[in-house]
């Protein structure tokens, strides 16, 4: 179904099997307004192979369980999975999948709720306005209180998503993105909040769902406690993120230079940029003028489960139904 939106005729993709009345109806309805058009991507990325949409056009029609998937979002899975498309059909199901499944992170995702509110409280999450020499997109995050009992990891990994979610809409395809993380004030409470399984499902998120061509990872401010907690999450990371992670101790910021350069740096960490503070107001606000695209995200763009041609597998859940207060560290 194409359907016009602000002067764009957007692609969706729907299984055969889905009413021809209900797919119009459906597609007029979703918020699917691109700042970035496809022709402004095939400009960008002038080695984009355009044929290969029309193949995952034909394989997402045949999937009744997917929701509609907007060819310019197709294009941002197929991008971050350097154009394989086997690889591209892993990332559709895991996304969609993880964002049906995963309420936790995906859902009620209202920037004036209560739990959203104490999050933008506690937690200083955006993306700095100023991209590496190499375009590369950096996505900071900080913890902001020492006192866990302020802290949510479920609330604090929807507001880390929904600035990625804002950022991939307003973006499109970057050449990468690096993750900036600020664990000044990380303590055992704070670990013993976080779920196992929650912790599990953010790492299978960023590993295999979210579109993006994750550089590296940059953990700031580590204590030896984190270090050493750090093992106990390291069975939930393949081998090619672990291949990423970068871990700086306490006062060793410059080295962190090497990979995103002062003129990209807030001025907290001695960068010339603006404050840490003053760049999230402004995330805030971008956030706030594209609310009405989370809302639209979390209705029309989930999995239908009960149309899902299953194969049997494992259950494991239950097994990973534990917190960090079960771990003991020396």
């Amino acid at each position: 179904v194409d359907t016009v939106v602000r002067g764009h005729t957007l692609s969706v993709y729907f299984h055969p099997s889905f009413p021809s009345e209900r797919r119009c109806a459906m597609a007029a309805k979703c918020d699917m307004k691109y700042p970035i058009t496809l022709e402004e991507e095939y400009r960008k990325n002038p080695d984009f192979p355009t044929s290969d949409l029309k193949l995952l056009k034909e394989w997402a029609r045949n999937q009744p369980h997917l929701p509609p998937v907007p060819e310019e979002r197709m294009l941002l899975f197929h991008h971050s999975c350097m154009y394989d498309i086997e690889k591209t059909k892993a990332c559709v199901e895991t996304y969609y999948t993880l964002r049906s499944n995963t309420p936790e992170f995906f859902s009620n995702r209202d920037l004036s709720s209560k739990a959203l509110q104490a999050a933008i409280t506690n937690v200083t999450c955006f993306v700095l306005p100023k991209k590496t020499p190499e375009g590369y997109l950096v996505l900071y995050q900080k913890v902001e209180s020492s006192d866990a009992s302020k802290y949510n990891f479920d609330d604090s990994c929807k507001l880390f998503f929904m600035t990625m979610d804002a950022f991939l809409r307003t973006e499109g395809t970057v050449p990468g993105v690096i993750f900036l993380l600020d664990y000044t004030n990380i303590r055992f409470g704070h670990l013993a909040k976080s779920s196992i399984t929650s912790i599990k499902k953010m790492f299978q998120y960023v590993q295999e769902g979210a579109p993006i061509r994750l550089k590296s990872m940059h953990m700031v401010n580590m204590n030896y406690f984190i270090e050493k907690v750090m093992t106990f999450v390291n069975p939930f990371m393949n081998k090619d993120l672990n291949a990423l992670i970068h871990y700086y101790q306490e006062g060793c910021i410059r080295n962190v230079y090497e990979f995103i350069p002062q003129d990209c740096l807030p001025s907290d960490y001695g960068g010339n940029l603006p404050s840490c503070k003053d760049l999230k107001d402004q995330s805030i606000d971008s956030l706030m003028n594209v609310q009405d695209f989370f809302s639209s995200d979390e209705r029309f763009f989930r999995c239908n489960e009960s149309l899902r041609q299953r194969t049997k597998k494992p259950r494991r859940s239950q097994s990973m139904r534990m917190s960090f207060r079960k771990l003991e560290i020396d």
